[in-house]
């Protein structure tokens, strides 16, 4: 019988090719056992290496997990062998390729004929534990184990019954959004504030740790969408929010308490409204000495134009601007709020020179008291400040 030295038996064992001398005289490979991590695979931040022998998955809750035990030299007729171990138990996972507990793991053939795959399908709390793959090589009292000890987490989720969903509040009204999430690790809550007047929740500033907002008295400015962020080690998740808040008419010109233009140009005011709930178009008028401006009438045209932010703006064109036109204008507008209106008022004079409109340019043309003529100059004019209008409101 040969006896290997034993410098030599250490370098063989250290390139896990040493050779096992039995009784018969016949020298047996001892078999390679690995262990694939399919899903998650090895790229993922996922997967720990505890020891040479043992890894650390960190599976998420509901997801199926995939692993492939191979084996290289083991001999003809040996089993590779699942098991399910826990503290005080151990479970044979198959026979073969056959599945011992199909209703929660599937075994299938791995990329090799020495390969087994196993798949721990729709991960639960109960699944956490060990799984090993267990390969004997001479009987069965020698054997080579891998294992991959799986911890279950769960992203953040809402409670929808515990969190807000769209809220609706009037001016003066406490208002309180609410969210709560449930995860594993427990998730850590805060909310931010998008669109509205600006990112700043009022009385918090731009980021409020926990699940709720309070407003003790909430404000038209309070209005706009809030995102609950719920995060853990594993992921995070936003449940958005949306507070609208009802208040009366605020009416505003935008040229100020003032404006004015040279006659035989044209006229442009810019009356701002906002309100929730909007109000109807018939419901914002212009008044100039107890009259109601008409559209088309004396060289007027209206154009009302919905923005952003429950804000409609009311956009006057008075072309040819004459003596007729001088004086004070008042925006009105009503909504369905208790006392819902609100005014602004203007005072319009003649100026010696033109006055630059929205577009940069003044529209001076004293041939017609017909907005929609000279057709080369007026209407096309006109149109041009609608649409510059409008992309300064939504740029």
């Amino acid at each position: 019988m040969a006896i290997i030295p034993s410098n030599m038996c250490s370098f063989f064992c250290l390139t896990v090719l040493c050779m096992i001398v039995v009784a018969s005289g016949q020298e047996i490979m001892t078999p390679i056992v690995t262990i694939t991590d399919v899903n998650p695979d090895s790229k993922s931040d996922r997967i720990t290496t505890l020891t040479s022998t043992l890894s650390r998955v960190d599976a998420i809750l509901g997801e199926n997990i995939i692993f492939e035990c191979s084996v290289l030299y083991m001999k003809t007729g040996r089993p590779i062998l699942w098991k399910y171990m826990t503290n005080t138990s151990s479970i044979t996972l198959n026979d073969g390729l056959k599945s011992l507990d199909a209703s929660k793991y599937r075994i299938s053939q791995g990329t090799s004929q020495l390969s087994i795959r196993l798949e721990i399908m729709s991960v639960a709390y109960s699944s956490e534990g060990t799984y090993m793959c267990e390969v004997f090589y001479d009987d069965r009292s020698t054997e080579i184990r891998r294992s991959r000890r799986v911890h279950v987490y769960e992203l953040p989720r809402f409670e929808i019954q515990d969190t807000s969903f769209e809220t609706s509040a009037s001016v003066g009204d406490s208002v309180r959004l609410r969210c709560k999430a449930v995860g594993m690790p427990t998730p850590r809550l805060y909310w931010l504030r998008s669109a509205g007047s600006s990112s700043v929740i009022r009385d918090y500033g731009r980021q409020v740790e926990g699940s709720e907002i309070l407003f003790n008295s909430v404000q038209a400015s309070d209005r706009g969408t809030y995102i609950c962020n719920a995060i853990n080690r594993i992921g995070s998740s936003q449940w958005p929010v949306r507070l609208s808040v009802n208040f009366k008419p605020a009416v505003s010109f935008e040229n100020g308490a003032r404006a004015s233009q040279k006659f035989g140009c044209t006229l442009e005011l810019l009356c701002v409204v906002e309100a929730n709930p909007e109000p109807a178009q018939g419901a914002i008028t212009v008044t100039k000495g107890g009259e109601t401006l008409k559209d088309g009438s004396n060289g007027v045209r209206l154009f009302h134009m919905r923005g952003a932010d429950s804000t409609i703006y009311l956009s006057i064109f008075i072309y040819p601007f004459e003596s007729s036109h001088v004086g004070t204008y008042t925006c009105s507008a009503m909504n369905t709020v208790k006392d819902g209106t609100g005014s602004a008022t203007i005072q319009v004079t003649a100026s010696d020179t033109p006055v630059p409109g929205r577009t940069g340019a003044a529209i001076c043309s004293g041939s017609s008291r017909n907005i929609a003529t000279p057709a080369s100059v007026a209407a096309p004019a006109a149109l041009l400040i609608i649409v510059q209008i409008l992309l300064a409101k939504f740029h």
